[in-house]
């Protein structure tokens, strides 16, 4: 289990030095499935870019309805 917690975090941070974004704790989790054998990197690629995809077209929905208030 410690294994699994390591590799999990040496992943987060690589992907924190490739992408400049900090990672969730969902694609933390999802990465901690990996390092204990759950599943596989390739499956969870795609779950986690799709998060990442919702999670963009939310901080802009999010940034559109900020800008409508102020009346920008």
């Amino acid at each position: 289990m410690t294994l699994g917690f390591y590799v999990a975090v040496i992943a987060v941070m690589l992907i924190y030095l490739h992408t400049g974004r900090s990672m969730s704790k969902y694609a933390y989790n999802a990465l901690s499935w990996v390092a204990c054998g759950w599943a596989t990197v390739e499956q969870i690629l795609p779950i986690l870019e799709r998060r990442e995809k919702e999670c963009q077209r939310d901080r802009e929905r999010q940034a559109r309805r900020r800008a409508e208030k102020t009346g920008r």
